[in-house]
């Protein structure tokens, strides 16, 4: 795979985890507002707050995801690997809204905190895991993805050959 593809493909997978976080956002202000709070009544979070919220786990999924190595140009971990990854992820969304809501919130909506995390997690396992598998019968059944034939003298193929061995992670075969 190119590094231009790898590109592409991670800034498509960076902005659905955005719309992932703003959807799981207003999903759980909503969740709060009509299915009620798990812990009697609580005050519900400003507007402002939700934005601030939002806002503050794009950039803190943005930074964990990239640490786990979930945007990178290896390919994707097993099943397991990647739902155990997505629940540290929303784990530490949970604690991250837990410490900003006692600090920066006036209102401390335990539920809304609960249905954040819980819809990050359902959100990005679905998506993450659809993608993964798209992912991996893309590059098993396409032959180019796999056998790259490197032609031309014997320096230039070496070059190339090293520059390509220390780039992609996918597994590829040289001819």
């Amino acid at each position: 795979m190119l590094q231009q593809q790898v590109f592409l493909i991670n800034f498509f997978l960076m902005i659905t985890d955005a719309i992932i976080v703003i959807a799981s956002g207003f999903i759980a202000l909503n969740l709060t507002i009509h299915a009620g709070t798990l812990f009697g009544v609580e005050p519900l979070p400003s507007d402002t707050e939700n934005l601030f919220y939002i806002v503050l786990l794009i950039f803190v999924n943005n930074y964990i995801i990239g640490i786990l190595g979930l945007y990178s140009d290896k390919k994707p971990t097993k099943i397991h690997n990647l739902f155990y990854s997505i629940f540290k992820i929303s784990l530490l969304d949970y604690i991250t809204l837990v410490i900003t809501s006692n600090f920066y919130g006036e209102n401390n909506p335990k539920s809304y905190v609960i249905y954040f995390s819980v819809t990050i997690f359902f959100g990005l396992s679905i998506f993450r895991n659809i993608s993964a598998i798209h992912i991996r019968s893309k590059s098993n059944f396409n032959h180019t993805s796999r056998k790259i034939l490197i032609v031309g003298s014997e320096e230039t193929s070496l070059i190339v050959y090293k520059r390509l061995v220390n780039q992609i992670s996918w597994g590829h075969e040289f001819i």
